[in-house]
């Protein structure tokens, strides 16, 4: 009976091993919060950062904000925050949904924009900017948030 739960254990071990190695080899790599928010930091000629929340639109508060609601859309990050900058003059809220891999990401950026937009693309009554980093999902909310949105993408290469 001993050598059946030694050899057990041991294969245990093995295969949780191998399972972890494939999921941190296999996810890609992994956008850290700092990374995302680093250009709108260090363009210190064009945005500043500022206090509060300056989202345009309540979807995207309340994506945010209301505990269970992400969970309920199956769209529950990880981790998640928030950082306000001033761009050119407009204030925009920056949302960041950190999610366990880069796939899992481009999921959640689905769901969210359908949830925030109320479709497939963004409008004059939702001017947020949605798209992903890595595995972080990047909403900016604002009035115009344009520029918080150019700065961030191009920096990171990909489309706003």
């Amino acid at each position: 009976m001993r050598n059946n739960s030694t050899l057990l254990l041991g294969l245990w071990r093995h295969v949780t091993l191998g399972v972890v190695l494939t999921a941190v080899i296999g996810s890609g790599h992994a956008a850290t919060f700092e990374d995302v928010l680093a250009p709108l930091q260090t363009a210190t000629e064009k945005c500043r950062p500022i206090d509060g929340v300056h989202a345009w639109s309540s979807q995207a508060r309340s994506l945010y904000e209301k505990e269970g609601l992400a969970k309920t859309l199956n769209l529950e990050p990880v981790h998640k925050v928030y950082k306000s900058f001033e761009c050119g003059g407009s204030k925009s809220t920056v949302y960041l949904y950190e999610y366990a891999s880069p796939p899992e990401g481009v999921k959640a950026m689905a769901g969210i924009q359908t949830y925030i937009w109320g479709g497939r693309r963004r409008s004059g009554h939702h001017p947020e900017f949605i798209f992903t980093v890595e595995n972080v999902v990047v909403v900016v909310s604002g009035y115009r948030p344009k520029e918080a949105a150019n700065i961030l993408a191009t920096s990171h290469g990909v489309e706003p």
